[in-house]
């Protein structure tokens, strides 16, 4: 275990300790005054930034409403996007440390990236790329978390701030712990030492030092871990950081669990867990409730272990923590199993696996999606760059053509005097067809830079319909995933990783609608039944789907396409807004008119009214323009809401 807040920080923007965030209301008040008057300038996005961050050291559960609020308050202020840059940075955060959800951190962390690269490099740049490696990290992207700790190392000497360099040390030390290499993570935490030492920053001393004792414990350096971690727990007292504290008492315990001298580490777990019960720290919490289990099943004292272990296992499933869950499990699995109560370890061991593979499988998972997200970034980056040579190279040659051309000018009216007329008319003649051509360049380029556009928001539209039902199906599917049955929690479990992978299946399946020249009606509207039944498996909602095709056709492919997601985004509304119990969908063709009626039983205009349109209709009327498709809505409230999406084509 290594702290991973980014300690430190936090005197770097505020100027203050952490002491000061125990008056988090005046924080709060400071917050909702600043979006209050909307308050958009480069001082009030700091500000903000600043408030939320202070107060995240204590309150969480309020940092992260108040971070949500952040993003919602900035998106309506796109003109300004600096302040959306501090929003994302803020979201970034908090997706890191508070809510754990990784694609969202991702995806905040490369937008704030791509703002703050577009200036000098300064102290928003470096923590964001202290975010990003966080993810890579926890994904086991050790490689690409390795680079990105480089990029922040690198602008934090430029910057010569010491917390910002010894941030980056950490988390490369971090990567090597992550990778098993104790030797070379115990090395960049000495480094981190050698850099704070003079610095007088005693709180992230602190931190470092007790980051090299646990450096040692991996090592099994015990008597190198005590002393630095005596230095640290000295340094945490001096300012009456508890948090520290409590970390110190509860590394010295585990040392001597480690040491299976287990009478001694109770004590100084005791103090570690009176502290964290205190500052309502989960997380930290579960690791003493953890070692305090094993001093006692050490001591073959198997009532008191085991209460330990159950408090774990309460307070890993109050957070949703599934590897914390797993590693009690496991704990008490083998407590049992000395204990020679068989089955009961059976139990345990059994519910370890399935939760650990589960993990695992999710891990992988997400990991190869932010690799590709990661690769397509960078491809991308990779090819401005190459646009950007392009561009310098064809200044260059029309310098030299344009020299060229006026020595030629030169010269042809030094030599050839006597025939000027001619030679002046020539000019103008070559002037228009210079001029032709140009323009003819400019309005190619035009119409090229146009038809980009339109493919980016094609492109961002397919992603929104299709990846985003997907992910809807999932996180409805995630309601079971705490069910006490097993077979059926692995049902569930084995839906989402086929949901998750349905997900890139499904990007390649946007592609080949894209590239594909025609669909056949009756292809589409299998693959609308398909996607039908995929969407409401595990609903309770009834589904009627009929089809009455008297003539097939054939449909051009962004004809096919538009048709199909904006299906799917009216289908994803039933599914998650409707509260139908019947969703009945007619799909039919007679001679030249392809209608598809879709009627649910559901709140109708109730849920309207609360949610206004947002990017998904505007969406669907985006696409309907494009194609040429009429979309008619008719709801009541109570009385459900009905869809006719019809197009005319002609042969």
């Amino acid at each position: 275990m290594y702290f991973r807040k980014i300690a430190g920080f936090l005197l770097l923007l505020t100027g203050t300790g952490c002491t000061a965030c125990a008056q988090e209301n005046k924080y709060v008040q400071s917050f909702r005054q600043l979006t209050g008057r909307s308050c958009t300038d480069r001082t009030c996005a700091d500000s903000m930034f600043r408030l939320l961050y202070i107060l995240s050291y204590e309150e969480e559960a309020i940092t992260d409403s108040l971070s949500r609020r952040f993003t919602a308050y900035a998106a309506q202020f796109k003109q300004h996007p600096y302040l959306m840059a501090k929003a994302s940075l803020m979201g970034a955060y908090t997706n890191c440390y508070i809510r754990n959800d990784l694609p969202a951190a991702f995806k905040d962390a490369t937008a704030a990236i791509r703002f703050f690269e577009k200036e000098p490099a300064g102290k928003d740049l470096c923590f964001a790329y202290q975010l990003l490696s966080y993810v890579y990290q926890s994904t086991n992207n050790f490689k690409l978390a390795h680079e990105t700790n480089l990029k922040a190392l690198k602008i934090a000497r430029q910057l010569d701030i010491p917390v910002l360099i010894a941030n980056s040390y950490n988390d490369l030390g971090i990567d090597y712990n992550q990778e098993k290499k104790y030797d070379k993570a115990k090395q960049v935490f000495l480094n981190t030492v050698t850099l704070l030492e003079p610095s007088g920053d005693t709180a992230t001393l602190a931190q470092a030092y007790l980051n090299v004792a646990t450096a040692c414990r991996n090592l099994e350096e015990y008597d190198s871990a005590f002393y630095y971690n005596e230095k640290g727990l000295k340094l945490a007292e001096q300012i009456n950081h508890r948090s520290y504290i409590a970390y110190a008492y509860n590394d010295i315990g585990s040392f001597y669990v480690f040491r299976k001298q287990y009478a001694l580490a109770v004590p100084y777990l005791e103090k570690a867990k009176a502290i964290r019960e205190a500052l309502n720290e989960p997380n930290e919490l579960f690791w003493t409730y953890i070692f305090m289990g094993d001093s006692y099943t050490g001591m073959h004292q198997h009532s008191l272990g085991k209460q330990f272990y159950h408090k774990a296992i309460q307070l890993a499933a109050s957070k949703e923590n599934t590897p914390q869950l797993y590693e009690a499990c496991l704990r008490l699995s083998a407590m049992y199993a000395g204990m020679h109560q068989f089955d009961s370890a059976y139990i345990y061991n059994n519910r370890y696996s399935l939760l650990k593979d589960s993990v695992m499988q999710a891990k992988k998972d997400l990991a190869a999606d932010i690799f590709i997200a990661s690769y397509e970034l960078g491809e991308k980056e990779q090819q401005i760059q190459l646009l950007d040579e392009e561009m310098k190279n064809s200044r260059m040659k029309l310098q030299q053509q344009r020299l060229l051309l006026i020595f030629s000018l030169f010269i042809a009216l030094v030599l050839l005097a006597v025939i000027l007329l001619a030679r002046k008319l020539k000019k103008q003649q070559f002037g228009r067809l210079l001029l032709e051509k140009q323009l003819t360049e400019e309005s190619a380029k035009r119409v090229a830079e146009e038809n980009l556009r339109k493919e980016k928001e094609r492109i961002a539209g397919d992603l929104h319909d299709n990846v985003g039902s997907q992910l809807s199906f999932i996180i409805h599917s995630l309601d079971g995933i705490n069910q006490d049955n097993a077979e059926k929690r692995a049902v569930i479990t084995q839906n989402i990783t086929r949901s998750v992978r349905s997900v890139i299946r499904n990007l390649r399946e946007t592609i080949w609608l894209i590239s594909d020249s025609n669909t056949r009606l009756q292809d589409f509207s299998d693959k609308l039944k398909v996607f039908v039944r995929d969407l409401f498996r595990l609903s309770d909602i009834k589904i009627d789907f009929t089809e009455n095709i008297q003539e097939d056709t054939e449909l051009n492919s962004l004809l096919s396409l538009n048709l199909y997601r904006i299906c799917q985004e009216i289908l994803t509304n039933a599914f998650k807004h409707s509260q139908a119990q019947n969703v009945r969908i007619n799909l039919s063709f007679d001679k030249h008119t392809l209608s598809i009626k879709i009627t649910d039983d559901g709140i109708g205009c109730r849920l309207a009214n609360t949610h206004p349109e947002g990017y998904g209709l505007r969406n669907i009327h985006k696409r309907a323009q494009e194609s040429d498709i009429t979309v008619a809505c008719t709801s009541a409230i109570e009385g459900g809401t009905e869809y006719v999406v019809s197009i005319t084509i002609n042969s």
